[in-house]
């Protein structure tokens, strides 16, 4: 039965990583093309790793020796998370040249165990790799996040294609499948396999539900514009626009734009975009992305639900500037602490 079932997960696990490969080589995506060829051969990768696990359900393969040699292949698999992390995150880094570098050192620790004596040495070294490679590429990866959020939040009103803050689910259920990995390699059970698959395909089944429609920015333009913000020193800033940007934005109601960017705020105002994005973060307190969503729950959400009742949440959402109905409600609830089908219950209520 055990077999049946190891069987069992190990074909639908393949089957399911194959069928995502073809889905990104060649369906239509509104995203961004380079990222989902670059998923499919991750998903590919995959396909074929699970794959080779077959060769574990036949009679007497499951052993210590055939199991080291399945850890040392499967090793390998940290440059998928390395690759998707560093393409989300950092646009355009991945490279032959930069793939290249970092497959070095899985060569190195995959030719010494095939031909150096000393397998249990080698299989404790890769153990010591393969956690401080994860540990790392999971440290920097979070930092790129962060980095990369903040600017989109900085310098744009709709973020809906462009929003990478899912990618803290991903970190999450990546370091599940490195514990359950951890376990496999110092249990040997069939079960704690199945149980890791099914992991393998709840976190790369996120990737894929993400990035199906994710639009990427250029990773030079937000890096060069990181690099000039920490240039900035907020004690010699002088903001000429103070007030005046406030002023704009609402008496012309430039927040009912769903797409308004800070070029374009910027450009009204005869300023840099670094300076008005400093403007936001250290003197009103919130990034550009929070005070348009604002802007638009209190002045526009809010009195039309007061005024009239009988419209739709959908309804208030786009009239009010937002491009989806998900923008709008975690917007409402970040705003007023509520949530707007709450809201609206509570003053028909009253």
């Amino acid at each position: 039965m055990i077999i049946s079932l190891n069987s069992f997960c190990i074909g639908f696990t393949t089957a399911y990583f194959a069928i995502c490969s073809y889905y990104m080589f060649f369906m239509e995506h509104q995203g961004n093309r380079r990222l989902h060829k670059m998923l499919g051969y991750i998903y590919l990768y995959w396909s074929f790793a699970t794959a080779k696990d077959l060769i574990l359900t036949f009679p007497g393969m499951y052993n210590e020796q055939v199991l080291n040699a399945i850890t040392v292949i499967d090793g390998w698999s940290a440059i998928t998370y390395l690759m998707f992390l560093y393409e989300i995150t950092r646009p355009g880094w991945i490279t032959l040249k930069h793939l290249f570098r970092v497959a070095f050192p899985f060569a190195i620790y995959t030719v010494a165990y095939c031909f150096l004596p000393c397998k249990h040495q080698i299989i404790t070294a890769t153990y010591i790799f393969l956690i401080s490679f994860g540990l790392y590429i999971t440290i920097v990866g979070y930092l790129n996040a962060k980095r990369y959020i903040t600017y989109i939040h900085s310098y744009y009103s709709n973020v809906e294609h462009i929003d990478i803050s899912w990618i803290k689910k991903f970190f999450w259920m990546a370091a599940l499948s490195l514990l359950a990995w951890l376990a496999i390699c110092l249990i040997n059970n069939p079960y704690l396999d199945c149980f890791y698959y099914v992991v393998a395909i709840l976190l790369w089944q996120l990737a894929y539900k993400h990035c199906k429609t994710l639009m990427q920015l250029n990773n030079t333009d937000v890096h060069m514009q990181i690099l000039r913000e920490e240039l900035v020193q907020e004690s010699e800033i002088a903001y000429p626009f103070a007030g005046k940007m406030e002023k704009i934005v609402e008496e012309e109601e430039l927040y009912m734009d769903p797409n308004l960017m800070l070029d374009t705020l910027a450009k009204r105002l005869s300023t840099n975009r670094t300076y008005l994005s400093n403007y936001f973060t250290t003197v009103i307190g919130k990034p550009f992305y929070d005070y348009i969503n604002e802007m638009r729950i209190r002045n526009k959400c809010i009195p039309l639900m007061l005024e009239h009742p009988e419209y739709t949440l959908d309804y208030i959402a786009t009239a009010s500037g937002f491009n989806s109905i998900s923008t709008f409600r975690r917007a409402f609830y970040k705003v007023t602490g509520k949530k707007p089908g709450a809201f609206k219950e509570n003053k028909q209520e009253n």
